[in-house]
C-alpha cells in the first residue's frame, strides 16, 4: 500500500506488477482476490544499447528528466522511466529480452520485453559478458475497477 502497488494475474500473460497513479482513488479498497479490471500504460523501452560513457549519461539524464516520460492516456501525468543496466548473461530472442547480471547485488535480472524495433535491433547484438543499458516506461495503472 505504501507504494500504491498492485499486482495480478492475468489470464492471458504473467503476473503483472503495476504502480496505481494518484488517479486511482479507490487504491485503499482494493482487496486480495478481487477480480477487476486494469487499465494502465504498459513498459515500453526508450534505451536499449551496449553501456559506453555516452549511453550512461544518455541513460540517466533520461530517467532524470519526467519531460522525456510518456504521458499517460487520459491524464496530465507521465509515466516514469527507470533504468536497468549490468551485464549481459543471456539473450532470449523468441521473448525479445535479456537476462543481466545486477551489478548492486550480483543477481540476475530478466528484462521486460523489448517491443520496439529499435530495442529489439539492438537486443540482436547483444552477447554474453557485453555491459547494456536499457531504459523502460514504468508500468502504470491509471484505473483499477473492481469487476466482483
Amino acid at each position: 500500500p505504501a507504494k500504491r502497488t498492485v499486482v495480478v494475474q492475468s489470464p492471458e500473460r504473467d503476473t503483472l506488477t503495476f504502480k496505481a497513479i494518484d488517479r486511482v482513488t479507490n487504491f485503499a479498497g482494493l482487496k486480495p482476490g478481487q477480480l477487476v479490471d486494469v487499465r494502465y500504460y504498459r513498459v515500453t523501452d526508450y534505451l536499449v544499447a551496449k553501456t559506453t560513457p555516452e549511453v550512461t549519461e544518455m541513460a540517466r539524464e533520461m530517467v532524470r528528466d519526467p519531460a522525456r516520460a510518456p504521458g499517460l492516456p487520459g491524464t496530465q501525468m507521465r509515466a516514469r522511466l527507470w533504468l536497468l543496466e549490468g551485464m549481459v548473461v543471456r539473450v532470449d530472442m523468441a521473448a525479445r529480452k535479456v537476462e543481466i547480471v545486477d551489478p548492486n547485488g550480483g543477481g540476475i535480472v530478466r528484462s521486460p520485453w523489448i517491443k520496439t524495433p529499435e530495442g529489439q535491433f539492438e537486443l540482436a547484438k547483444f552477447q554474453p559478458g557485453d555491459m547494456i543499458s536499457m531504459v523502460f516506461s514504468e508500468r502504470s495503472a491509471f484505473a483499477i475497477t473492481p469487476v466482483r
